[in-house]
């Protein structure tokens, strides 16, 4: 399983852990990974890299969120989005299979510390699955945690972890397990950090090697700060936007990242109609312009093939049965 998939997955895990919500979890996972198996059309369209990645995240999203429960769907659809396609069939299958195993026994087996950029990667997923219930900023009855108060707090224990030399000595140069040091960054921010910020710290603690410590608990300052624009759609729009199109566009833009997004719209005359979203890194083009192009290419391309496929589904043609049914 690729390790952004199962930094995603562990942070699910742990908030599920010994609640009767794991056993429905571990069905429905199961139950989409032998629908899968079993529809060769459908695996098709999820594990080829013809169709974007925001495609296959919408399939994903279109097919099963009628059918499963908030935290299966985030899970296949983070899987849909984190990486080649190719890989899909595969982590869905292996998150089935680690469902079933914390259902049956509690608690997964500890591999011990991965590499630095192996780490990072999981870390992000994990971050990512933390981060995606937190708002932007906090409420204004100030009982709701923002992305600037976990910044604030990761970033002030960093900086207390690199000036004692305690510290660094027992989380960045010794040999305790991840596991103890993971126990000992939670003790030493209980009560002092928001829950989020406590819960990264000790993952990276765990997840990665000692020396790596203060370049992970780094990134993360970096991945939550970076978190407020990946939240900001900057869309073009060949005409003008209504209120009721914005609202459809910001629940379609809310489909293919899996968080509330801000649209900022721009005139753009040049793409005949439609749109063009960009949130943060992922371009979603959905104009005319666009979809013409598609269309020459269709005609090009033979009946059939996964190219074809791809063309159909950025065309809005369905190449996939209406949807699975996912039993426990």
């Amino acid at each position: 399983m690729r390790e952004r998939v199962w930094g995603y997955a562990e942070a699910i895990f742990e908030e599920l852990r010994g609640s009767p919500a794991m056993v429905g979890l571990a069905a429905e996972l199961r139950g989409f990974s032998e629908v899968l198996k079993v529809s060769d059309d459908l695996r098709g369209v999820l594990t080829t890299d013809t169709i974007s990645a925001p495609t296959r995240t919408a399939i994903v999203h279109d097919l099963v969120a009628a059918k499963v429960s908030g935290p299966v769907l985030g899970l296949l659809s983070f899987a849909a989005q984190a990486g080649p396609a190719g890989d899909y069939a595969g982590d869905v299958r292996a998150l089935a299979t680690a469902a079933g195993a914390i259902r049956d026994h509690g608690e997964p087996r500890y591999q011990g510390p991965l590499g630095r950029a192996s780490a990072l990667d999981r870390l992000d997923g994990y971050a990512t699955a933390v981060l995606a219930a937190v708002p932007s900023q906090p409420t204004r009855s100030g009982r709701s945690t923002g992305l600037g108060d976990i910044e604030e707090h990761l970033f002030r224990f960093m900086r207390t972890v690199e000036g004692s030399e305690a510290l660094v000595g027992t989380l960045c140069l010794g040999e305790l397990p991840g596991e103890v040091r993971q126990a000992i960054v939670k003790d030493l921010l209980e009560g002092r950090a928001v829950a989020e910020a406590t819960r990264m710290a000790g993952y990276a603690a765990r997840t990665g090697r000692a020396r790596d410590y203060l370049a992970l608990l780094g990134a993360l300052v970096e991945r939550v700060a970076a978190e407020g624009q990946r939240r900001v759609a900057v869309v073009e729009v060949a005409g003008e936007l209504g209120a009721t199109q914005r609202q459809r566009l910001a629940s379609s833009l809310r489909k293919l990242t899996g968080y509330d997004v801000e649209v900022r719209v721009t005139q753009a005359p040049k793409l005949l109609g439609g749109f063009v979203a960009t949130v943060g890194g992922t371009v979603v083009d959905g104009s005319l312009r666009r979809r013409l192009e598609v269309a020459r290419e269709l005609l090009a391309t033979p009946p059939g093939s996964p190219h074809r496929m791809a063309e159909q589904g950025q065309l809005g043609v369905n190449p996939v049965p209406k949807g699975p049914q996912t039993h426990g």
